[in-house]
């Protein structure tokens, strides 16, 4: 009976309705799974048709086409997750509550983006795009940055209240902190306000290429603009990580949009070399060193969080206790 209560008042005595749980596993499947995982999958399978279903921009010249079939590679390889987290969401299941976290730090992230590659867009002439129009533009940030809001609340909400010792393996929380320390916080938070603040000063420490075309460098500083938002996040973790606090597992989460970005930069430089270019950072040693890089340095801060998770203990009316797998 004590199980039962205790799986019962982890989510029943959330200071807000159950509705908001509704509310966020609905949005994870309409606008997370169905229009990024669905949507993405059907233009990869057959461009025409998303062109004809509005899925894609038609008239959008070669190298835009080549990061938005990038992030369609993201989208297709995390995107059916999304329906995972929206059906536990919706049961109230604590798996469900877990991989919350996986549809709204990365359609934060997108959402960010968006934004700014659209009115990058804008500046280069090509406005009349139906997503560059203020009421597709602003309709599709709203849909996400909703379903990222609500579902980053939800997420939140049913985090574990007390700190969880044991490791996936020993040290496990020291390297994560070091990784997200390098590469979340150092290469993108750092490189990207160095960027926003001086390119040419980006360019001359290697953070930024500089033979990169005015079509590139606006979904690269819409990147960038994401990044200097959000990859603070990345060092908060960090220090939580290797202090070994509460805190630095509970934002561990962010680390999810260093693996969506390694998915999409190895699309996106692979379709940039199919055009002709030949960036710096397409050569394979530095193209896959810092494609590894954020794929293990993600991958490996969400295990830890995971695992952190599946072990720590709940808070019930009746005090602390584990809850167990649902």
């Amino acid at each position: 009976m004590a199980m039962e209560e205790g799986k019962q008042s982890s989510t029943s005595s959330r200071p807000y309705s159950s509705a908001v749980d509704y509310i966020a596993g609905t949005l994870f499947l309409a606008v997370a799974f169905l229009f990024h995982w669905v949507g993405q999958t059907v233009s990869l399978v057959n461009y025409d048709l998303a062109l004809k279903l509005g899925l894609q921009e038609d008239g959008i010249p070669p190298e835009f086409q080549a990061y938005e079939m990038g992030i369609a590679v993201g989208d297709c390889a995390l995107g059916w997750t999304y329906a995972f987290a929206g059906v536990g969401v919706l049961m109230k299941k604590q798996w469900g509550y877990r991989m919350a976290w996986f549809p709204s730090v990365v359609l934060l992230y997108h959402s960010l983006c968006f934004v700014e590659w659209t009115a990058g867009w804008i500046r280069l002439g090509y406005g009349e795009l139906p997503l560059a129009q203020p009421l597709g533009r602003y309709s599709w940030f709203a849909a996400n940055i909703s379903c990222a809001v609500v579902g980053l609340f939800v997420a939140w909400a049913h985090q574990p209240r007390e700190r969880n010792l044991r490791q996936i393996f020993p040290g496990a929380n020291v390297l994560a902190g070091i990784l997200l320390l390098l590469v979340g916080f150092l290469c993108h938070w750092v490189a990207s306000l160095i960027s926003l603040s001086s390119w040419d000063l980006a360019v001359r420490l290697g953070f930024q290429m500089n033979n990169l075309t005015t079509e590139m460098q606006v979904y690269v500083r819409a990147f960038a603009v994401a990044d200097s938002l959000i990859g603070w996040v990345y060092g908060l973790s960090g220090i939580g990580m290797l202090w070994n606090k509460t805190w630095g597992y509970q934002t561990a989460w962010f680390g999810l949009i260093l693996v969506y970005y390694a998915i999409n930069f190895l699309a996106w430089t692979h379709l940039r070399m199919k055009l002709g270019y030949q960036m710096t950072v397409d050569e394979p040693p530095i193209r896959f060193t810092w494609f590894f890089a954020n794929l293990i340095t993600g991958i490996l801060a969400v295990a830890v969080s995971w695992d952190y998770w599946s072990k720590s203990i709940y808070r019930s009316r009746s005090g602390w206790e584990r809850i167990p797998e649902t």
